[in-house]
């Protein structure tokens, strides 16, 4: 197996979309470290020069992955360019939107095999009903938060099939090159990623447990604290949009 490629299309606003990709190489995994899931996946963002502000808000929620900005002709090489002259196998969680996409935007990644963990659990795991990709995240005991954004989705889905893969060699006989992948496929999926996952995680589990136990003062302290950092967001993006202009 040469590559994994899982991406992914969301809508957003208008003429701006997102596309997400993880990047698994599985050649010589036994032999070297496990691969940093945060690094190998990209989160690309196709978005009009005066809705810039729109995409530095909504990039608070994308918790793996780099973040950037591309023309809607760039998001084709963006996607083709890392897997070219390698095996891909296609990983998909409920194909319709991302198989749509690269239609849309004329890529054929001719992939050796497509993959859908949403159908593969329902083998796997003996279910007759899929679920969605948080569900079946908590389900298979990893951790996960905001996912419907392109660049999450596609790190979640790469470690759900990856976990659906442990489960579905339980009880079988394995070599010990096999068990070492496994090992190491279980690991990536239950890892709690990049900080930024970290912190969104450890956030959650602090609102659930507070309950909405915040005082007024401190709801004001946190929403002058967010006006603030929003108005230092205007502003860089303003200067952004300057330096834009300036070279087109």
């Amino acid at each position: 197996m040469g590559e994994i490629v899982k991406p992914h299309e969301r809508s957003m606003s208008r003429q701006v979309f997102q596309d997400g990709q993880l990047l698994l190489h599985f050649l010589g995994l036994p032999v070297r470290q496990p691969v940093r899931i945060s690094e190998d996946s990209q989160h690309l963002t196709c978005i009009p020069l005066k809705d810039v502000l729109f995409l530095s808000l909504d990039t608070e929620g994308i918790v793996v992955g780099q973040t950037p900005l591309a023309e809607k002709f760039q998001i084709k090489e963006e996607i083709e360019n890392p897997v070219i002259d390698r095996d891909v196998v296609l990983v998909v969680f409920g194909s319709k939107n991302d198989l749509w996409l690269l239609t849309e935007l004329e890529i054929d990644l001719d992939p050796v095999g497509i993959i859908d963990p949403q159908k593969a659990a329902c083998d796997i795991l003996h279910l007759n009903c899929p679920i969605g990709l948080r569900d079946r995240l908590v389900e298979l005991e990893c951790p996960c938060n905001l996912p419907h954004i392109a660049g999450n989705d596609a790190n979640f889905t790469i470690r759900a099939l990856l976990m659906l893969a442990v489960q579905g060699t339980e009880g079988m006989i394995v070599s010990k090159a096999q068990g070492v992948i496994l090992s190491t496929a279980q690991e990536i999926a239950k890892s709690t990623g990049p900080k930024r996952l970290r912190e969104k995680l450890s956030k959650t589990l602090r609102r659930g447990e507070a309950k909405g136990g915040h005082s007024e003062r401190e709801e004001s302290k946190r929403l002058k604290k967010e006006i603030r950092r929003l108005k230092k967001e205007i502003k860089r993006v303003e200067e952004v949009a300057k330096v834009y202009r300036q070279h087109h």
